[in-house]
Order: structure tokens, then C-alpha cells, then sequence
């Protein structure tokens, strides 16, 4: 009987998960959601200045997403404890990717958002069989509109940021601009033409911002 019991609840808390996920998605389809990927190349961060400019308003969430390779050899004795009762910008710990994320949150000060003032809250999912697993810490103000920083775990960059799609969804994705663009399908197999696979794959708009912001013509 006692087995029963738990199947039963096990099945409750699962339909009561997704219907939490379906709700939080009915949210998002009422809002832009712009996901800006960044790497720690300095002409990166042009894609986090696109996106803040096509999301003045509090209708529009950014999301800055940094997508770092499995590394087994983080582990060390309460690492998933720490980054899940903390978030990652306070934890002590210098994942990679984090320091480009924290740039990217000051070229979105620069161009006018700051969330200093905002409410915080973060969140710790295992991946990969990776200690440090996925990471994020969300801003919000009073208005609903969010800023998102998410640290996400992936065996190539291309593969993280088309997953990440999965859990948006998402209306454009703003890369950085490609040094090359490859053969179609040389593209879709070379893992250095992440721009090219991520345009190729993407169900949504996607954007490779080049350095123009101030150009004009």
C-alpha cells in the first residue's frame, strides 16, 4: 500500500510540475524574449548592446546566456550544495564564463538597464554530470520585466544555446558575428561555425550582431 501511495504522489507532484512549466511558458508567449549569447571575445558583447536597444521596453526580457564545455574535474566536496543554496554571483567561485556574464550585465548598465535596484532570485540545475551543472540569477523589477544571466552547461556552445531555446522559448537570438561563414554543409558538421549551425537550426529569428551600432547607412 505504502508503494502505491508514493507512486501516486510522485505522479501528483509530476503533473503539478508541468503544469507550473506550462503556465511559466503561457507567461512567456506574451512577452519579447530576446537570448544573447556571448563568449569572452570583447566583440561579443556587440550582441548584448543589440539587444538592449531592440528591448526598451518592460514588455521585452533579455536573457545573457554564456555556454561553457563539461568539465568532470570541478568536482570538490559540496560544490552542487553551494551553487544550489546560492546563486552564482555570490558563491566564491570563478566558473568559467562567469566573469563574461558579469561584463555583459555592465554593458547593459551602460546602455541604460541597471538592476541594481531589482529584485534577485537564482536557480541550480545538474548537468552533464557536471559538479557546477546549470546556473542562472534572474532580475526583476516592478514592472515584470526580467534580465536573466544563465551559465549553461553543454558539450559544444552551438548544442547549449539550441537547448536553451527548448526551455524559452524565445522570439531572437542575437550571436556574435561569425569570422567565417562555411559551405552549408561544412557548417553544419564544423563545430567552429556555432553562428551558422545556431541560424540553420534555430526554430526563431536569429541575429549575428557585427560592429555597427554606430554606423550609419
Amino acid at each position: 500500500m505504502g508503494l502505491f501511495s508514493r507512486s501516486g504522489l510522485s505522479e501528483r507532484s509530476e503533473r503539478a510540475a508541468l503544469k507550473t512549466l506550462e503556465q511559466i511558458r503561457t507567461q512567456r508567449r506574451g512577452r519579447f524574449r530576446i537570448l544573447a549569447c556571448i563568449k569572452t571575445d570583447e566583440d561579443t558583447y556587440n550582441a548584448v548592446r543589440f539587444a538592449a536597444r531592440l528591448a526598451p521596453g518592460n514588455d521585452c526580457d533579455i536573457i545573457l546566456l554564456y555556454v561553457r564545455p563539461i568539465d568532470h574535474g570541478l568536482r570538490s566536496g559540496g560544490l552542487q550544495v553551494r551553487l544550489a543554496r546560492q546563486n552564482m554571483l555570490d558563491a566564491g567561485l570563478e566558473l568559467p564564463g562567469l566573469k563574461a556574464l558579469r561584463l555583459g550585465l555592465e554593458v547593459l548598465k551602460e546602455e541604460g538597464l541597471d538592476v541594481a535596484d531589482w529584485q534577485r532570485s537564482a536557480a541550480h540545475e545538474d548537468a552533464w554530470g557536471d559538479p557546477a551543472g546549470d546556473n542562472k540569477v534572474e532580475f526583476t523589477n516592478a514592472d515584470g520585466r526580467s534580465i536573466v544571466l544563465k551559465l549553461k552547461t553543454a558539450p559544444d556552445p552551438a548544442a547549449g544555446i539550441l537547448d536553451q531555446y527548448e526551455l524559452g522559448p524565445y522570439n531572437l537570438i542575437v550571436l556574435w558575428s561569425p569570422t567565417r561563414w562555411y559551405h552549408e554543409f561544412l557548417g553544419y558538421f564544423n563545430a567552429s561555425g556555432v553562428v551558422q549551425q545556431v541560424a540553420t537550426l534555430a526554430p526563431c529569428s536569429v541575429m549575428a550582431a557585427r560592429d555597427s551600432l554606430d554606423k550609419e547607412g
